[in-house]
């Protein structure tokens, strides 16, 4: 009977060469949150926080209907409204290093920004435009 399972699993792959695979997955209960708008900062003991936002009008705080002669709901005659006609609502927050936040924002600029704009060429103009601030940015991962 031939054994095709690996000799030792515990050690690296001699005849792996020299790369290493991640592989990406996705768990049950992954969602995307909506978001409109992101507030946050550094916070007292030094990570940084990002809340994410969705903005949407506000629920009128009463719908409000006449009743017919049995008692029974009629026409609808008026909405009641809320002093405030905007609703911000938290949908989900975030907190890491502040040297993850850097490495983040710098790989979502080069994102935005498109083909052939690596997370080092964002980060090295911030670099020269903000040398004296760059080394404030957190303890490494």
């Amino acid at each position: 009977m031939e054994d095709n399972s690996k000799a030792d699993s515990s050690g690296p792959d001699p005849e792996a060469g020299e790369e290493f695979r991640i592989e990406l997955t996705e768990s049950d209960s992954y969602t995307i949150h909506p978001a409109s708008t992101a507030r946050g900062g550094v916070q007292m003991r030094g990570d940084f926080l990002i809340e994410f936002f969705i903005e949407r009008y506000k629920d009128p705080g009463a719908e409000v209907y006449s009743l017919n002669s049995e008692g029974e709901l009629d026409e609808h005659i008026r909405s009641e409204a809320y002093d405030s006609a905007v609703l911000r609502e938290k949908q989900t927050g975030v907190m890491m290093s502040q040297m993850n936040a850097f490495n983040l924002a710098t790989w979502i600029i080069a994102n935005i920004l498109g083909d052939g704009v690596t997370d080092a060429d964002v980060e090295d103009v911030i670099a020269s435009a903000f040398e004296d601030r760059i080394e404030n940015t957190g303890d490494s991962e």
